[in-house]
């Protein structure tokens, strides 16, 4: 925000310096596009930034997907979030910011399975990023909120039109919840969407329509990181413990 504000005092001067020589008219070309310029000269500085500084949180994350010990990762984990939030007086400058944080941090806890500290960040995460979108809406399905469920799925789903998996946990919820109906007018919404080039949404289509279940294990981790089923090998480990 403050960046865009200077972008446009730059530009504001500039006009007025060249209307010196200019009609008023002829002086606002030239300071539109200095305004420009400046926005995207101090725009890139400030993404640097923030793009080192979540780097660094990279590091962390990589160090805590290593560690079989929880109490080691959970300690990598919060040096991770500590590192984003220093990013996050870099709001006040660009826009985005507070939402990309919540994002990143508010999908961290969800996966962790820390669920009161993920919802209130992934309330106020960017509606442009799908899976924490779908995070919160799982969030919902797990409370049996039903309508506050598809209200954010449905909101995810206006700006991530080509995300099948989107579609896919949407429908797998209203399945499990034995509205077959709806998952069908899901997962319909979705291949159409994606003009049947989602060959597990096509399958889990047609699966439905014959009377067979969801299988989702097609996604592989990217459906898996949202909790709602394991892993086929991690299953049968908890079982022979």
């Amino acid at each position: 925000m403050i960046n865009l504000v200077v972008a446009l005092v730059a530009g504001a001067l500039l006009g007025g310096v060249m209307g010196i020589w200019l009609t008023p008219l002829e002086a606002i070309l030239p300071g539109m596009v200095s305004a420009v310029l400046v926005y995207f000269v101090i725009a890139r500085r400030t993404g640097n930034r923030i793009n080192n500084i979540m780097l660094a949180a990279q590091k962390e994350l990589q160090g805590m997907a290593t560690q079989q010990n929880p109490q080691v990762a959970r300690q990598y984990l919060d040096r991770a979030v500590a590192i984003m939030e220093r990013a996050r007086p870099y709001a006040r400058w660009q826009f985005f910011v507070d939402k990309m944080i919540n994002s990143q941090v508010g999908s961290l806890y969800y996966i962790q399975e820390q669920y009161k500290k993920a919802q209130p960040l992934l309330e106020n995460s960017d509606p442009r990023q799908w899976i924490p979108r779908v995070m919160l809406a799982l969030m919902h399905y797990r409370n049996k909120d039903f309508t506050r469920m598809d209200q954010v799925f449905e909101d995810a789903a206006k700006y991530n039109k080509k995300q099948g998996l989107l579609y896919s946990a949407w429908a797998w919820c209203h399945w499990k919840n034995d509205n077959t109906e709806r998952a069908l007018q899901i997962l319909s919404r979705g291949d159409g969407e994606l003009e049947g080039k989602d060959d597990k949404l096509k399958q889990n289509l047609l699966n439905l329509q014959n009377g067979k279940k969801m299988k989702m294990k097609g996604y592989g981790n990217d459906w898996y990181q949202f909790l709602l089923e394991k892993p086929q090998v991690q299953q049968q480990q908890i079982r022979y413990r």
